[in-house]
């Protein structure tokens, strides 16, 4: 009777096997527990943190500096980044990151609360591979910092066809210190965007969403909850446009109504507002009001 060999995970091919469909399914945890494991296992996690590239840290709610390092420290491969709520990140710690992944893809750096403005140049500079970028409720984003990205990698209308920026997805929720004459220009020089997130920028106005009406005909997804300057010419003017809008967030746009929504519901665009069929009666009866007097 031949006995069959056992095959542990050492024995298996690492770039192969292990590491793509095995080491890529486990958690943070997990990879730090079997580092402990041997020196066999410390080599193969090690080995593992050089190819890895996918690092996601936002359900880590317990990580400490040393942690960070030792995930990170040796990365060189990583195409999607997620710090969000990340308590230890800062400007130094994630600046070596990007330096070190310039094929990065997707950051997240949302509530990275000791991270500063100083740190977006970085990626600016070092990761001209971005399709999404997340900086949602990261209040340390300066306008200079989002017009110095948009120089950079965005596009003119020249260049467009030749070298079309990659930058699809853009959330800046919450960044409070920007405003129409920044988003216009960072809108103006992306023009390939489907998704686009501005909720609780306080200061925009329908400046912003006749830029998006420009410039931004691919746009798939748009969220300004809590853009209450907006009104409903601003957004008739997306709806015009914008054929392809599949998703709208209008929550708390109290300048909003149902006159500039309801041509969106009957595309079948999802919008997160409930209707309101007794304010639309009421709208409609003014309508009908004005109508008839100028009949008269």
């Amino acid at each position: 009777m031949y006995l069959t060999p056992v095959v542990g995970l050492l024995n298996l091919s690492w770039s192969d096997i292990v590491f793509p469909n095995i080491l890529s399914l486990l958690t943070v945890k997990d990879w730090v527990s079997l580092r402990c494991v041997s020196r066999n296992y410390y080599a193969l996690i090690e080995q593992f943190f050089r190819f890895n590239r996918r690092l996601d840290l936002e359900s880590c709610k317990i990580m400490t500096e040393t942690s960070f390092k030792i995930l990170t420290v040796n990365a060189g491969c990583l195409r999607h980044l997620n710090l969000a709520g990340s308590k230890v990140a800062t400007d130094e710690l994630v600046r070596h990151v990007l330096i070190s992944n310039p094929c990065l893809t997707y950051v997240n750096l949302s509530d990275c609360h000791h991270c500063t403005a100083g740190i977006l140049p970085t990626l600016t500079d070092n990761n001209q591979q971005i399709e999404r970028l997340v900086l949602k409720d990261c209040h340390w984003v300066s306008g200079s910092a989002v017009e110095y990205h948009a120089l950079s990698q965005g596009s003119s209308s020249y260049e467009e066809k030749k070298n079309p920026p990659k930058l699809k997805e853009i959330n800046l929720t919450g960044c409070w210190e920007l405003n129409d004459d920044v988003l216009i220009n960072f809108l103006s020089r992306f023009p390939n965007l489907k998704v686009v997130e501005l909720g609780n920028i306080y200061s925009l106005t329908d400046k912003t969403l006749r830029a998006l009406a420009t410039y931004n005909r691919e746009l798939d997804y748009l969220n300004i909850t809590g853009c209450w300057r907006i009104t409903d010419g601003g957004l008739r003017l997306v709806s015009e446009y914008c054929r392809k809008l599949k998703r709208l967030r209008v929550a708390d746009c109290r300048s909003i109504t149902e006159r500039s929504l309801k041509s969106l519901r009957d595309r079948d665009v999802e919008v997160d507002r409930l209707l309101d069929t007794t304010l639309l009666r009421i709208q409609q009866m003014r309508l009908d009001m004005m109508h008839d007097r100028l009949v008269v």
